[in-house]
């Protein structure tokens, strides 16, 4: 629970001068069980809510409130397989807005589908991992991480690795009212990332290369 007090609201507001208050109440739980399904097997279920909720006030005149509720699903599972492990995963997050503007977007809702996988053989090391989401305002994106290393010792080893990352706006941005679309679409763009990270021992620190942007 938190309360930002300010002087005046600036220019922009009307009035220019005032008591101006914001109150904000955070609140998230979450619960997980783990099941030991068989010796190679690891079964694992989480459930997370969250929720801001946010009241603007003017000389103690409530003017604007705005509420924000997620809640996440997971099922995750880890196999032990002859050759190194895996990570098998679902999800679903559901996010809405709730308050007194009128917003474009009230409500959207992201299903996603892991899967990974990381082993050794001799002295090689290595990793894939690769992840889907099925957003329901950005539709579809695919994104994956591959990463390999050779093990020189036991305290010496270089690596490679290359990823692709999206990256959907916080909850609040897509659900901006009409009026203020314009002022927020740079910050309401989804963002793609791709990197290439390579690594090798340099005596007695670590070095680090990524290629030019």
């Amino acid at each position: 629970q938190g309360r930002n007090d300010y002087d005046a609201g600036g220019p922009w507001s009307t009035p220019a001068s005032g008591d101006y208050r914001q109150d904000q109440l955070l609140a998230a739980y979450s619960l997980y069980s783990r099941n030991r399904l068989s010796s190679n097997w690891t079964s694992t279920l989480r459930l997370g809510r969250s929720s801001d909720d946010s009241r603007q006030f003017l000389d103690n005149t409530r003017t604007g409130k705005i509420r924000t509720d997620q809640t996440q699903y997971q099922w995750q599972n880890d196999l032990r397989l002859p050759l190194g492990t895996a990570l098998l995963a679902v999800e679903r997050l559901e996010e809405k807005v709730s308050g007194d503007g009128a917003y474009d977007l009230d409500r959207r809702s992201i299903n996603s589908y892991l899967a990974g996988w990381n082993g050794s053989l001799d002295d090689h090391r290595l990793q894939f991992n690769l992840r889907r989401d099925d957003n329901s305002q950005f539709g579809n994106k695919n994104t994956g991480f591959a990463a390999y290393g050779y093990q020189f010792t036991s305290t010496l080893r270089a690596s490679a690795s290359y990823g692709t990352a999206f990256k959907a706006p916080s909850s609040l941005h897509p659900f901006a009212a009409a009026w203020c679309a314009a002022m927020t679409r740079e910050r309401r763009a989804s963002t793609k990332a791709s990197e290439m990270v390579g690594r090798w021992p340099r005596l007695p620190l670590w070095t680090s290369w990524r290629p030019p942007a």
